[in-house]
């Protein structure tokens, strides 16, 4: 009966928040930016080149998890 080596409590807690973090990531390339999300950072004041940079930025975490469920709500109400 062999046993496993231990593996240190902040190495199991990195594999888990990188877990999280590969299926938020899929999350932000499947869901789109809701109507009313956070985001997009204004483009007031900036140019079509520098507006449409701003909108390819990257949705933070909590931005893309809202969205995720926004787009929810909306489907099952279809």
């Amino acid at each position: 009966n062999q046993e496993k080596p231990q593996i240190s409590h902040s190495t199991v807690e990195k594999q888990r928040r990188d877990r999280i973090n590969s299926l938020i990531d899929e999350l932000r390339e499947l869901v789109p930016p809701q109507k009313g999300s956070q985001a997009a950072p204004s483009t007031a004041g900036l140019n079509a080149k520098d507006a449409a940079a701003a909108a390819e930025a990257r949705r933070p975490k909590h931005v893309v998890l809202a969205d995720t469920i926004a787009l929810l709500k909306q489907l099952h109400l279809h």
